[in-house]
C-alpha cells in the first residue's frame, strides 16, 4: 500500500508541494488511484528521501532524525534501482541490434525485390520478332 501525499510528506519531513514538485519533476514516480489521490510507492519516496522518526530527549522537544534500521531499506532500494538501471541499458542494446538488423532485412529485400523485376520482365528481342522470322517459319513448316 503507498503514501498518499501527505502521508508521504510527512514520512520524509517535508511539504505535500516539494513532494508534488519531485513527482512532476520525475525525481520519484506516483500515481493516481480513481479519486484522483496521489500514491507513492515507500520504496520509490525513500529512494530520493530517507525516512525520518520522532525521536525525543527527554525534555518534551521532538525531533526528525533517520534511523539505522530505515537505511538498510534505503540502501536495498538503492540496490534494487541499479539492477534495474543495468537491466534497462541491457535492454536498450538489444533494441538498438534489433534495429540493425532490421535495415539488413530492408536492403535484403530490396536486392531480392530488384533482381525478381530483371528476372520477370520480358527481354527486348522476345517482345518483337525479327520481320521475316515469321515468314521463314511459315515457307519451311509448308
Amino acid at each position: 500500500m503507498g503514501y498518499t501525499l501527505g502521508q508521504a510528506a510527512r514520512a520524509v519531513g517535508m511539504s505535500k508541494t516539494s513532494i508534488l514538485r519531485s513527482i512532476r519533476a520525475g525525481r520519484i514516480s506516483g500515481t493516481k488511484d480513481e479519486f484522483g489521490q496521489w500514491c507513492i510507492e515507500p520504496c520509490e519516496l525513500h529512494r530520493v528521501y530517507p525516512v525520518l522518526t520522532d525521536v525525543t530527549d527527554g525534555t518534551g522537544a521532538e525531533e526528525r532524525a533517520v534511523t539505522g534500521g530505515d537505511i538498510g531499506v534505503l540502501a536495498e532500494a538503492t540496490v534494487r534501482a541499479a539492477l534495474a538501471e543495468a537491466r534497462l541499458s541491457d535492454l536498450k542494446a538489444m533494441l538498438e541490434e534489433m534495429r540493425g538488423g532490421v535495415e539488413d532485412l530492408k536492403r535484403d529485400r530490396d536486392e531480392w525485390r530488384t533482381q525478381a523485376m530483371r528476372l520477370t520482365l520480358p527481354k527486348p528481342e522476345a517482345q518483337s520478332p525479327a520481320p521475316m522470322a515469321w515468314w521463314r517459319r511459315l515457307r519451311t513448316a509448308g
